[in-house]
């Protein structure tokens, strides 16, 4: 990648606002720099594989769609959507939400109305544009729109690493691209490009490995109050090192307009991947709090 002659036309560009340096502190390096991402004739492909947060691994393949903001209640069309809400069942709106598993609350039914919407339109084709997006926005206010490899519906994903770290899957090995500023990982010492190769003294096979054992093992734990243990080697070097990470209460994020799609799956330490088709009524166990999907627009 041309990562120095990125950085150096973010800095020429004036892209560096007093927001994107506060965002770039947060993940070092920044995402602008680290997403494995190139231009092809189909749009921006992952080169690799990537770990945007527990439910999203994205395969290498992956077409990114577009960065688009979270909604906010007062948000235009987000007002637009709640009245099409109350005209299209008046008072048995909420009654048809209930009954298909969806917010009943009719400020967040339109808000996720209103992100399925931004998920469409035109799509990011610039790889240079996308970067410095990346670069200067602050990450817990967008959701990144993307199609995986054959799939015939978008989805739709947040951004939020496990215990600060931003991973990929490279030649079979599990790399840490960036760390969150501040986070547990960087406090305990990991580096960006150091290679995880075991979690609690097993190896682990792929970042779809790590993903569900993450998730099973770290819900064992924070029953029993313990911690993680991650064997992390660090760049350069051919030994392991053995780091403990201390459990948190939660893996989701429920500030989350997504988070009311709680999945009894996810509560028995299950696989958190679930989608919502959008033509249909909800499976159960209901789908995931951070993502939903939409068809592809022709």
């Amino acid at each position: 990648m041309r990562y120095p002659l990125l950085m150096i036309f973010f800095l020429a560009s004036g892209l560096l606002s007093q927001r994107g340096l506060q965002a770039q502190a947060v993940l070092k390096p920044s995402l602008g720099v680290s997403f494995p991402v190139k231009e092809d004739k189909t749009g921006l492909v992952l080169t690799s594989g990537v770990l945007i947060n527990m439910n999203d691994l994205l395969p290498a393949g992956t077409v990114l769609h577009k960065l688009f903001p979270k909604p906010k209640k007062d948000d235009k069309d987000v007002k637009t959507r709640k009245i099409k809400e109350y005209d299209t069942g008046k008072y048995q709106v909420k009654q048809r939400l209930a009954i298909e598993n969806l917010e009943n609350d009719l400020d967040k039914s339109a808000m996720i109305k209103a992100v399925e919407d931004r998920a469409g339109g035109d799509a990011m084709t610039s790889e240079l544009k996308f970067r410095a997006m990346l670069h200067r926005m602050n990450i817990e206010d967008y959701y990144l729109a993307y199609d995986l490899p054959g799939a015939k519906e978008r989805r739709i994903g947040q951004f939020d690493y496990p215990e600060g770290l931003f991973l990929s899957e490279q030649n079979g090995k599990i790399i840490v691209l960036s760390v969150v500023d501040e986070s547990l990982a960087q406090k305990i010492g990991v580096e960006p490009g150091s290679r995880i190769t075991a979690m609690n003294g097993k190896d682990l096979l792929s970042l779809d490995d790590f993903r569900a054992r993450y998730f099973t093992e770290k819900e064992g734990k924070k029953a029993a109050g313990g911690t993680l243990s991650m064997s992390v080697v660090p760049p350069g070097q051919t030994e392991a090192r053995e780091l403990e990470f201390k459990v948190r209460r939660s893996l989701n994020n429920t500030d989350d307009i997504m988070s009311d799609f709680n999945s009894d799956t996810d509560k028995k330490g299950g696989s958190p991947e679930r989608v919502l088709p959008q033509t249909q009524k909800p499976p159960k166990p209901t789908p995931d709090p951070d993502e939903v999907v939409i068809p592809l627009i022709p």
